[in-house]
């Protein structure tokens, strides 16, 4: 194991080829993904993430076990099955498996990085399976981490005292950087020296992580475990964090979902951008296919609703308040929101529709559907 310098953005394509690096990055926090396992017994999976210049990670990766499998499998790229997508905003990335292995299942594991200070940020990843068999699917999945968060021989860890078990901080000795590796509804946890745990994942199954997260000093990995039974046709998922010298001040899901319906403009129908709202981020509202020089208005409410209200459209919030935002561009409106880094937001919901001027609506009024916003860390 090795300190490395952590990669600069890559000025992404919408598509990236499967074996291809690719850096996602929100201000100052910076993920990278520098390469992929091979196989299912590969040991690649190796990634950077810094929230300034340092990069304190070696290896972020997923791993998964079904009922009766003797040994567990790394998510990796053999016969091509990974598809790699960064999100046009640079911020997040997507890596599909349409069918993992070849056994019926398929994998999304989207990652997103944020910004929460000058030297702190965080990397949200949650893992979809989704059952595409005829019969219930049982399932393990390990989230692997390995971190140098000063080199490799100096970090200690222990259990989050303020979450539940099995979350982790990780402490450098000599620097006392912080790292915090965290799940959601984690069902087991492990912490240990490199590269056993890894060994463990990979090896013989079942494996059942023994809940001892106290390690160190010394070169730390550690694994966060979930074993679900998924219904045919079903799908569940998977979310971990990784946190650089601030922990979240959350354990609620942040999320970003449109109800109702929208209303046509010239441009068709005006569509949210679905920016998840993360507590000590700047989140973006952002409308697309609007009208070039339309500024938008905003309802901001607590609650949807669907009344309709002909020639002018439906109305899917009742307002509280309201919001100005930018007139379109290239048939975009686009504000950023700083969102308040407090624990008393988390899980919390505000109602948004956004309605503009444009002579091709009928009634000369064109609307979005309504977007629940609900703020959290993961």
């Amino acid at each position: 194991m090795y300190s490395k310098v952590c990669l600069v953005s890559l000025g992404l394509a919408a598509t990236a080829a499967a074996q291809s690096a690719v850096t996602i990055t929100d201000g100052n926090a910076t993920f990278s993904y520098t390469s992929y396992a091979t196989a299912t017994n590969s040991t690649a999976g190796f990634a950077n993430f810094a929230a300034n210049t340092t990069d304190h990670c070696y290896q972020s990766w997923w791993y998964y076990a079904v009922s009766g499998d003797a040994n567990g499998s790394a998510l990796n790229n053999s016969g091509s099955q990974l598809v790699v997508t960064p999100a046009a905003n640079g911020r997040s990335v997507d890596l599909d498996w349409a069918n993992v292995d070849g056994r019926s299942f398929a994998a999304n594991l989207k990652n997103t990085v944020y910004s929460t200070g000058p030297t702190t940020g965080v990397s949200t990843q949650a893992l979809k399976i989704t059952n595409n068999t005829g019969a219930a699917l049982s399932i393990t999945i390990y989230n692997y981490t390995d971190l140098d968060i000063a080199g490799s021989t100096g970090d200690q860890s222990m259990q989050e005292p303020t979450w539940p078990a099995g979350n982790m901080v990780v402490q450098d000795t000599t620097t006392f950087n912080n790292v915090w590796v965290l799940g959601d509804g984690i069902g087991a946890a492990e912490a240990g020296g490199f590269a056993t745990i890894r060994g463990l994942v990979l090896g013989a199954q079942p494996y059942v992580p023994s809940g001892n997260v106290a390690f160190g000093p010394g070169d730390f990995t550690g694994v966060l475990s979930w074993t679900a039974t998924i219904p045919a046709g079903g799908d569940a998922t998977f979310r971990s964090m990784l946190a650089i010298d601030q922990i979240p001040a959350s354990q609620r899901q942040a999320d970003a979902a449109t109800y109702c319906t929208a209303k046509p403009g010239t441009n068709g129908l005006p569509a949210w951008t679905l920016n998840r709202p993360y507590l000590g981020s700047n989140a973006t509202l952002e409308i697309t296919n609007g009208l070039n020089g339309s500024a938008p208005i905003v309802f901001l409410g607590v609650a949807p609703t669907n009344i309709p209200f002909p020639p002018f459209g439906t109305v899917c919030t009742l307002p509280v308040t309201t919001l100005g935002m930018p007139a379109f561009a290239s048939g975009i409106s686009a504000l950023p929101i700083p969102v308040p880094n407090s624990s008393a937001l988390g899980g919390a919901t505000i109602d948004l529709q956004g309605l503009f001027v444009d002579p091709g609506a009928a009634g000369n009024l064109a609307h979005t559907d309504g977007m629940a916003w609900t703020f959290g860390s993961f």
